[in-house]
């Protein structure tokens, strides 16, 4: 499988859904001028009442599965930005594979072995700001104020981490987050918070090649 593909097809899927929401939410609207200019009475403006509330719910909910089909197409891009820095390195006798699929913990974007077979899990992260680690979390930070994620990226790869260790029958698996899109604002100097390695696109790749000669 690809870098981006599965998300990909997370995206479709819920372009599919928005549209469909619109298409319903645009019908009500159309059966509501159709009961009110048609028969003008009050059965149809009392049932026309209902239309327009679902109407508007239906339009709510096609804007949002629009925005999460943004949210996917962006994460998808950024797989495949990573999956195109990786190729330095895959060029030199690594191995990658994307969108492993693990029990629980959903998709592994990227399970890399390195030619001392060395093994590391990528968690691509597409949001943009500064990320911080604050109260034991990381969060984002936009000039002075911070927001946490609305998931525990840091669990989320590690158990990512653990359960391909047992799946592919390795002694150990590094765990790595990469932002595309972000900064770092990391005081440890390693960038390792809890056993996971932060990186950014830039950071990536001498992360992996400054790992593979400590291990």
């Amino acid at each position: 499988m690809t870098a981006g593909e599965n998300i990909r097809k997370l995206a479709l899927r819920r372009t599919i859904k928005a549209y469909t929401y619109r298409i319903g939410g645009i019908a009500n609207f159309i059966l509501i001028f159709v009961l009110i200019i048609g028969f003008r009475s009050s059965s149809a403006i009392a049932l026309a009442l209902p239309c327009f509330f679902l109407g508007v719910v239906w339009l709510d909910q096609s804007q949002k599965f629009f925005r999460l089909a943004a949210y996917a197409e962006q994460g998808a891009i950024a797989e495949e930005e990573v999956s195109l820095l990786l190729s330095s390195l895959t060029d030199r006798g690594w191995k990658a594979e994307y969108n492993v699929k693990i029990p629980r913990w959903g998709d592994a974007d990227i399970f890399l072995i390195s030619p001392k077979n060395n093994a590391f899990v990528i968690d691509v992260k597409s949001h943009k700001g500064t990320v911080v680690f604050e109260n034991k979390k990381l969060a984002r930070r936009y000039e002075k104020q911070s927001y946490p994620f609305e998931k525990d990226f840091l669990k989320a790869v590690k158990g990512q981490a653990i359960a391909l260790k047992k799946a592919k029958k390795k002694t150990f698996i590094t765990p790595l987050l990469c932002f595309s899109q972000a900064n770092l604002n990391i005081q440890n100097k390693s960038k390792r918070v809890n056993g996971v390695f932060i990186t950014t696109s830039k950071t990536l790749i001498s992360t992996l090649e400054w790992l593979e000669r400590e291990n």
